[in-house]
């Protein structure tokens, strides 16, 4: 499933991709149901819970995903909240002002999906190309979100947090976090059934598009599944020390990975502070939730609220890091991937806002931090980036009515930023 930054990007709460480049040729139907068959009653045995009914499994061509995509999105999100939410990522200057949201996603989505389930239809894809280890992999991934699924309602969970973005991506990490430990656990019990040279070489694949796609579309979707079984493992050692705590004398045994898979969905992490810091969620005296905040600059009269949501940490990361390359070929450094930093880091609590008036617009977001000291340190952070930030605003204004950016310091926890263009703010 991939959710890079904005809503626009959620094609549905159903696109659970996994990265891998096909082989060649395809399974008959006949041959790819013995096989999920047999992968089903594995992923049993990792989530300790059985198929309450059965998955339908189906091969599916590029030019199949992309009108499921398609037309998934139009069913889910009306052309002004795909303006909305493409609009919002070039205020914030994280995706170029040029830039087509919806068709960089699709085009990056394209060459990265492996398979996908969708919890609507209760059918799990498979792209056509993928045979032997290499689509197992991609089975026991896809079947464990089927799985989830019917005990946890994915739609349903994705759908009541579509107004709050960053809820909506700590869900989403539970999601892949939970799709991702599971297909490691049975590529681990399974590595007779897989050419490992062939995996190393396919999973190299398909990241040209990354590449030349800004983070803020690629980012956020490896966080899912990275960061997301990060957090799980977390929990498994988080769990078992708090049992040696009790039992000080007893030599605890590990945690399942499906105890701390049922808690998470039990229970929803709410932030993705608490997935990029685990133990803001599982350690008890560290839990740590997200207050609630309302902007501080209201709308202007006669103007309209576009959107408002919350970014969360995971965005304020992406907003204030320095981008650095990434070699996308080579495992190693998408393992060094860092998804927050130490001027996010800190993050208490934030609310967007955009506003609208024919074709100007004005963005507002306010953050609230954990301590004056963070406040500071995303102060001193941003004021240096504000001149480049302005540029890449007045883009925006076609008719050069007026744009601009301003950071304003409120008491000694509170920040906000207002990005606006189209309209002469002297005026107002």
């Amino acid at each position: 499933m991939n959710r890079p930054i904005l809503r626009s990007l959620f094609l549905a709460p159903i696109l659970l991709t996994s990265a891998l480049a096909p082989s060649v040729g395809d399974w008959t139907q006949e041959e790819l149901e013995a096989v999920t068959a047999v992968i089903q009653k594995d992923v049993e045995k990792i989530r300790e819970a059985e198929f309450k009914h059965p998955v339908a499994v189906k091969i599916i061509d590029k030019a199949g995903f992309l009108k499921f995509a398609i037309s998934h999105t139009e069913e889910t999100t009306t052309p002004d909240q795909l303006k909305a939410e493409e609009t919002i990522g070039k205020m914030l200057g994280m995706i170029p002002a040029e830039m087509d949201l919806l068709k960089s996603t699709l085009a990056l989505l394209e060459g990265q999906v492996g398979g996908f389930y969708d919890p609507a239809g209760n059918i799990f894809y498979l792209m056509e190309g993928f045979t032997g280890g290499i689509a197992k992999v991609i089975l026991a991934h896809e079947l464990t979100h089927a799985l989830d699924d019917q005990y946890y309602d994915l739609d349903g969970g994705f759908a009541s947090r579509m107004q709050n973005r960053d809820s909506l991506s700590a869900y989403q990490a539970v999601v892949e976090g939970s799709g991702t430990a599971a297909m490691q656990h049975w590529t681990l019990s399974h590595l007779g059934e897989i050419n490992l040279a062939e995996l190393a070489e396919n999973d190299s694949l398909g990241t040209e598009a990354m590449a030349d796609a800004p983070a803020a579309l690629w980012k956020p979707m490896l966080a899912s599944y990275m960061a997301g079984q990060a957090f799980l493992t977390a929990g498994q050692k988080a769990l078992k020390a708090e049992a040696k705590k009790l039992n000080p004398g007893s030599k605890p045994s590990s945690v399942a990975l499906a105890t701390v898979i049922n808690l998470a969905f039990e229970s929803p992490p709410l932030s993705t502070e608490q997935i990029l810091h685990p133990e803001k969620y599982w350690e008890k005296a560290e839990r740590d939730e997200p207050l609630q905040v309302e902007v501080s600059i209201p709308a202007p009269k006669g103007w309209t609220v576009l959107d408002k949501t919350v970014l969360g940490e995971l965005q304020l990361a992406l907003i204030t890091e320095d981008s650095k390359p990434v070699d996308f070929g080579n495992p190693m450094s998408l393992m060094g991937i860092k998804y927050t930093n130490s001027i996010a880091a800190g993050w208490g609590g934030d609310q967007l806002a955009l506003y609208g008036k024919d074709d100007a617009r004005m963005l507002v977001v306010t953050i609230a931090w954990d301590t004056k000291q963070d406040a500071d340190e995303f102060m001193s952070a941003m004021q240096p980036r504000i001149s480049n930030w302005k540029d890449q605003v007045d883009k925006l204004d076609e008719h050069k009515q007026g744009s601009g950016v301003e950071l304003t310091r409120e008491g000694e926890k509170r920040v906000t930023f207002d990005v606006w263009y189209g309209f002469d703010r002297t005026k107002q």
